[in-house]
């Protein structure tokens, strides 16, 4: 059993024993495993930041991961992720919007053709039906006459 003050060495040595003990005991697989190894990589650092890089190159190649990623990292990727999803989610809500609007003014426009090819109504009267613009309703007409 350990009394006082440990090393930065010494505690190096023993968090990657520890580290290669628990590894051994399902890495990937396990949960608690990783939970276990996040908490030796995270909360127990070391005064000298060499140090934490030394240990995550070698925890790296006990586990045959590169590039392990502290807490911080991990938050930030978290987060980015989270970030991308609410984005796609926003998108998507805008584009369902934008796709009723877009199908909502085609249908008006539909309207407008239907009731300038089947009425004698003025223009006015048929915008204030389809609950549109007098200026969209002399488009259409328009563009019904060029045909």
């Amino acid at each position: 059993m350990l009394k006082g003050k440990v090393s930065e060495s010494e505690l190096l040595e023993i968090k990657l024993k520890l580290a290669a003990q628990i590894w051994g005991k399902g890495g990937d697989a396990n949960s608690k495993v990783n939970a276990v190894l996040i908490f030796l990589e995270n909360l127990l650092v070391f005064d000298d930041p060499e140090t934490n890089v030394n240990f995550m190159r070698k925890l790296d190649a006990i586990t045959g991961k590169q590039n392990t990623m502290g807490v911080l990292e991990q938050l930030a990727e978290i987060k980015e992720k989270e970030g991308r999803e609410e984005g796609l989610q926003v998108g998507r809500e805008q584009g369902l919007q934008d796709g009723r609007e877009e199908g909502r003014f085609e249908a008006q426009r539909l309207m407008v053709k239907n009731l300038l090819s089947h009425t004698e109504f003025s223009d006015e009267k048929i915008a204030e039906l389809a609950n549109i613009s007098v200026e969209i309703v002399k488009e259409i007409r328009e563009g019904l006459s060029r045909r």
